[in-house]
């Protein structure tokens, strides 16, 4: 998990408005670069191909805010769970693509 440059500690509340931040960079930059804003609505997919790297950054620091926020909201215990029942789910997914279960 990432920390805070200032050596602050990393708490749920500065990390939830780290990634307010991130996102509001990365609506500004895709409008800048004409890609529409993301939305979960299946008819409004925009691909980002026309992204630059500023973009791209972006993205990916919105990304690792978010996963860090994730993170702090599980806890350790959690956050190990989830990774353990990540791997028995595709354990399960090729026991089906093996056996063709549908």
């Amino acid at each position: 998990m990432a920390s805070e440059s200032s050596g602050a500690a990393v708490s749920l509340t500065s990390t939830a408005a780290l990634v307010a931040e991130k996102a509001a960079k990365l609506s500004e930059l895709l409008k800048g670069n004409n890609i529409a804003d993301p939305s979960l609505d299946e008819s409004s997919h925009d691909p980002y191909a026309r992204e630059d790297s500023a973009v791209r950054r972006a993205r990916s620091e919105v990304s690792s805010a978010a996963m860090d926020l994730v993170q702090l909201s599980q806890g350790p215990e959690e956050q190990i769970m989830q990774m353990a029942w990540a791997a028995t789910d595709s354990n399960n997914l090729g026991v089906l693509v093996r056996f063709d279960i549908p």
